[in-house]
């Protein structure tokens, strides 16, 4: 409906991208979602509306005014690739074991090595292998060649002397499952989280993907150049690899240790200034009972000297559950004063042999036998 699409202006456009940022569902399939995408997700939708006008505009020319000219993209935070170290490589690959241990091992090489996207690889087909190159498909049916250095070639040629012959449509796939069928995607999720448990690596912080940002990563780090390291990935635009270069970058860690300021230590740890007032027997809420102007000394001289002051009733129920020292440490203060406590007191006793900073008040409270 052209006239209904010629009526849609820049508010329109900047109306929908408010909806989505506040009152869009997150997962539509879910009764308990939160509201309001990402900005990632708000920019994706926001290429697709451009992308459509773009086309009406200027193939079709069925529109003069394109009305996402003007809109601005949402601002996403940039973070950086998480990736493996060298050594958690090797721990990885090392880990590999089990009965499909030359499949996994190969998958794994291949990625930390050639830094395949999940798809290439398990599309990857036998006839994909010449010698040292690979033949990848990528993105949009893309075609690059990526060359295989000792280590993927050996463990190609392990894998395949145990590689089962099979027939059927999958018969070219290079990676096949226990079904001799192509490798899924979700199975070589499923291995790689196997196989970083196994090394002792955190396998909801790593994935097959992160594997790429690894081997990315590693080339840099070894001197490759960041154009050559562009074609390995297949990345459409420079920009898209750059992203690497800034990480674990060591002349950027030479020049954070050449700042002068590099070697000041903070001379003295900051004062704990927090201090608890523990009350029994003793009322002090309002002007009228005895504790009040106690408390309110207290907290005066407190505000006067810079100290944090927590006022602590002490319940019958309090002295059950709470030892003395252990309250204290695990809520940070750094010392207590103990007003209207009777000395026999079983929980005093604890007094004897405390490690806190504590000063007893011995205050005569009415029909207290202290």
């Amino acid at each position: 409906d052209i006239d209904f699409i010629s009526r849609i202006t820049l508010t329109d456009i900047y109306s929908y991208l408010t909806y989505l940022s506040r009152d869009r569902v997150q997962h539509q399939n879910s009764e308990i979602s939160n509201k309001g995408l990402n900005a990632a997700s708000r920019a994706r939708k926001l290429a697709t509306i451009r992308s459509f006008f773009n086309y009406i505009c200027n193939k079709r020319h069925l529109l003069e005014d394109n009305p996402c000219k003007d809109v601005d993209t949402p601002k996403q935070m940039k973070s950086l690739p998480r990736y493996l170290t060298l050594h958690e490589s090797l721990s990885l690959l090392e880990s590999v074991d089990g009965a499909n241990r030359e499949r996994d091992y190969c998958i794994l090489t291949l990625f930390l090595n050639c830094g395949l996207r999940i798809s290439e690889l398990i599309g990857l087909d036998i006839t994909d292998i010449h010698d040292d190159a690979l033949r990848v498909l990528g993105k949009g049916n893309k075609v690059r060649v990526v060359y295989l250095n000792q280590a993927c070639k050996d463990a190609l040629a392990r894998y395949m002397t145990v590689r089962r012959p099979i027939t059927g449509r999958d018969k070219n796939a290079l990676f096949l499952s226990g079904q001799n069928r192509r490798i899924s995607r979700s199975m070589v999720h499923a291995l790689v989280k196997k196989h970083l448990s196994a090394a002792g690596l955190d396998s909801e912080k790593y994935s097959s993907h992160k594997l790429r940002h690894t081997a990315a990563t590693l080339m840099l780090q070894n001197g490759v150049d960041v154009k050559a390291v562009q074609e390995v990935l297949g990345h459409e635009h420079l920009n898209t690899t750059e992203i690497y270069t800034h990480i674990d970058n060591e002349a950027l860690r030479v020049a954070a240790k050449a700042n002068p300021l590099s070697h000041i230590r903070k001379s003295k740890k900051k004062e704990n200034r927090k201090l608890a007032v523990f009350i029994e027997n003793m009322e002090y809420e309002t002007e009228d009972q005895f504790g009040y102007d106690i408390v309110l000394g207290f907290k005066q001289n407190a505000f006067r000297h810079n100290w944090d002051v927590t006022v602590i009733p002490v319940t019958p129920a309090f002295q059950l559950t709470e030892k003395y020292d252990t309250y204290m440490l695990k809520n940070g203060f750094c010392g207590a004063f103990l007003v209207g406590f009777a000395l026999h007191d079983e929980w005093m006793q604890q007094l004897s042999h405390t490690t806190m900073p504590t000063v007893l008040f011995d205050n005569y409270i009415e029909k207290n036998p202290n």
